[in-house]
């Protein structure tokens, strides 16, 4: 597990004190996704794995996951589908290097906000986290 802030970002209006979980198996893109986390003034918590972040959320108070979908073992709708089965999730962004239709509404139907296709820009990015934190309804702990 990794947490990171960029020291003296500041976040946008009433945003900064939110934790972010990025999940994704490749660690340039998970540093990629802490990175658009960090430039809003948010605190980014990493996982490599679907297992991993569902660790993280029974420790953390999460506002947000952003979450790949093709990782081994897990994948990104397994990790949406636990969370789904929760009282009150955190909203989840999906991002996926497939254009295939049938994944997006696979995540739609399982409770993702938005389904995001890389390649993205970082300022993209960043306003789907600002609309989903400024859309959600508070921040989860799931018990262990």
């Amino acid at each position: 597990m990794q947490t990171s802030t960029l020291p003296g970002a500041a976040g946008r209006a009433g945003l900064a004190a939110e934790t972010v979980l990025v999940v994704d198996d490749d660690p340039a893109v998970r540093r990629l996704l802490a990175l658009a986390v960090e430039l809003g003034g948010r605190r980014a918590l990493r996982a490599g794995s679907a297992r991993e972040a569902l660790e993280l959320l029974r420790e953390h108070e999460v506002a947000l996951v952003v979450t790949d979908v093709n990782m081994p073992q897990a994948t990104g709708l397994d990790l949406l589908a636990a969370l789904s089965a929760t009282i009150a999730p955190p909203p989840v962004l999906v991002v996926t290097g497939e254009a295939d239709p049938r994944t997006a509404r696979a995540a739609t139907l399982l409770g993702a906000r938005k389904v995001i296709e890389k390649p993205f820009g970082l300022e993209e990015l960043g306003r789907e986290i600002d609309d989903a934190l400024l859309s959600r309804a508070g921040p989860v702990l799931l018990a262990s």
